[in-house]
């Protein structure tokens, strides 16, 4: 069930708004919350809407980010690192002899790679993901 979240209109730019709002119930459970690029500090966050109309700076607003692209986000930035890091220290045992070096060196290298090269592709992947629609957040409706 998706759930809608109040915030303040921080700023206008055409038909997109930048609004500030308080973390969610949702936030306030997870271990991460003090740590996520989602809450910044843990107490407020900052995200744009766009096609919005009739709204003014300073306005409170109503809105909602569907339920299916947070759980999306949530499995892309903690399932993909895993893997990736799985993959590049089976590559690393795999090709130690390739390298000449110790088996366990050489998996901890690939290792690293991995986690690198995860990061690089959930960059990249985030870019091309924020144009659907499931994953940003959908104005509803003005509150004052």
């Amino acid at each position: 069930m998706d759930e809608n979240e109040t915030g303040l209109v921080k700023k206008i730019v055409n038909n997109r708004i930048l609004v500030e709002c308080e973390a969610v119930n949702m936030c306030n459970n997870c271990l991460e919350n003090e740590h996520c690029a989602m809450s910044g500090d843990g107490k407020k966050r900052e995200m744009w809407i766009d096609n919005v109309t009739g709204v003014a700076v300073g306005n409170r607003i109503l809105f909602k980010i569907k339920d299916a692209g947070i759980i999306g986000a949530s499995l892309i930035l903690y399932v993909i690192p895993i893997v990736f890091l799985f993959l590049g220290i089976i590559t690393g045992y795999k090709l130690h002899g390739f390298f000449n070096i110790d088996s366990e060196l050489s998996s901890i290298i690939f290792g690293f790679i991995g986690i690198i090269v995860s990061f690089i592709f959930i960059k990249i992947y985030s870019i091309l993901i924020l144009k659907k629609e499931r994953f940003n957040p959908i104005f509803i409706k003005k509150l004052d």
